[in-house]
């Protein structure tokens, strides 16, 4: 279990680790998982940001939690495609690759999507009207 207090600068009238309305530095210690922290400043002032801190590495199980890196469209389409290389024939990985490499990529530039976090519901519906192909052969596709 981890617990955030302030360490006091020598200027600080307060001396109570607990006490949260100076803007002295907040530290951790404890432990979480097989990690022991031993008085580890935070660089934070704000007792919400530390206990966000805190509660983000109890998440997670250790220290800091978590960093999320966001995936390029191009990077999620070939690890898609790599896979269905590995499952099924080569006439439906070209299905597959005019779809999402040819069709997918060149809208998404177009539209300035970058990440695959951009890419909502609202984003590929639009995608989708904008096929001009055959209904049965639109809903093949789908």
């Amino acid at each position: 279990m981890l617990t955030i207090f302030r360490r006091h600068r020598t200027g600080c009238p307060h001396k109570s680790r607990r006490y949260r309305r100076c803007s002295c530095v907040i530290w951790i210690e404890g432990s979480i998982g097989e990690e022991r922290v031993q008085r580890r400043s935070l660089n934070l002032t704000s007792w919400e940001a530390a206990e966000d801190y805190v509660r983000e590495s109890n998440r997670t199980g250790k220290l800091g939690g978590t960093t999320f890196r966001h995936v390029p469209i191009s990077e999620a389409v070939e690890l898609y495609l790599s896979d269905v290389r590995a499952r099924v024939r080569a006439s439906t990985v070209r299905l597959h690759r005019v779809l999402l490499q040819d069709q997918l990529l060149r809208w998404c530039e177009s539209q300035g999507f970058r990440y695959l976090k951009q890419l909502d519901v609202k984003a590929i519906i639009e995608f989708r009207a904008g096929w001009t192909c055959a209904p049965m052969t639109a809903l093949k596709k789908f």
